[in-house]
């Protein structure tokens, strides 16, 4: 699906919901979610696509697919988590939608820390170690 294909998508979406809203507005939500689904499975393909040239780099490199994968993970909870978040938006529940954002920046925050820990452990591996014991103050 390309850019315009969403494009197009989009607007006759939003063309059934201003003439749906008219009759029945709960029928008009259930299009606009329908509609936002559809076109977020049809983004799954493209994202593999990122996903499997993105591991056949690290293979290449010989690097440990363990961040690639911690970094998989936090894209896609930052995707998922706006797009459901959006969605509570367009269904007039702002405060959900924000509680949708803060649980992703959560979730992220505990994909991430490995990753924290692994940099920090780098640092106290790089930091020369002093004996404090041997320094004489005068």
């Amino acid at each position: 699906m390309t850019i315009l294909h969403v494009f197009l998508f989009v607007i006759l979406v939003t063309t059934m919901y201003m003439l749906l809203s008219q009759f029945s507005l709960t029928i008009a939500h259930t299009l606009l979610m329908i509609g936002s689904v559809l076109i977020f499975i049809q983004l799954l393909k493209p994202l593999q696509t990122i996903f499997k040239l993105l591991s056949e780099l690290i293979d290449y490199t010989g690097q440990d697919n363990e961040q690639l994968t911690i970094l998989i993970k936090v894209v896609l909870v930052a995707y998922i988590s706006e797009f459901g978040a959006s969605i509570a938006k367009d269904a007039g529940l702002e405060s959900m939608s924000y509680q949708i954002i803060l649980c992703g920046k959560i979730f992220i925050l505990i994909l991430a820390l490995p990753t924290i820990q692994h940099i920090i452990e780098l640092f106290i591996s790089i930091i020369p170690t002093y004996d404090l014991s041997q320094m004489r103050v005068e």
